[in-house]
């Protein structure tokens, strides 16, 4: 059984992000389970929200493994796994990263990552917020979802 301390850091003042709250609770447990399954036994996450201009953000931080830089650019590709091997251990289809760009995209916000090999990875979703001006959904999709505005406290 593994001991990673989770820690939450929510912003002081609630943020209205322009995204469906059971899509986003589906970003969430994405990062974090992906977070809590490359930590070591002992390791920490982290998930922070803050505001910054007209976007919410999210990032979900770990002291895991980190991920290699010549990687970093495909692991949002539907099925692509860092270490096949490994991943099959830890189970896994290779489509969490996938579906976060995916939803990410469809409420007109993104994702990213950093990661440095031995010290860990940080990804930042950042979503429009309720009001913003630049909110544009996704080429081909319906903002419909995003209408409904989820709050991060």
């Amino acid at each position: 059984a593994k001991n990673i301390q989770l820690r939450s850091e929510p912003p002081i003042e609630p943020l209205s992000v322009l995204a469906d709250a059971d899509e986003l609770r589906t970003i969430l447990d994405n990062l974090v389970d992906n977070a809590i399954k490359y930590t070591e036994s002992t390791g920490h996450v982290t998930v922070r929200w803050q505001q910054a201009e007209d976007m919410g953000i999210i990032s979900v931080e770990d002291d895991g493994a980190g991920i290699p830089l010549d990687r970093q650019a495909r692991i949002f590709e539907r099925f692509y796994r860092v270490d096949k091997a490994r991943d099959r251990q830890r189970g896994g289809t290779g489509l969490g990263l996938s579906i976060v760009k995916h939803l990410c995209q469809l409420f007109g916000g993104s994702v990213e990552v950093e990661s440095q090999m031995g010290k860990g990875s940080t990804f930042r979703v950042r979503l429009p917020l309720v009001g913003s001006q630049d909110h544009v959904p996704a080429p081909g999709t319906q903002s419909a979802l995003a209408d409904v505005p989820a709050v991060l406290q």
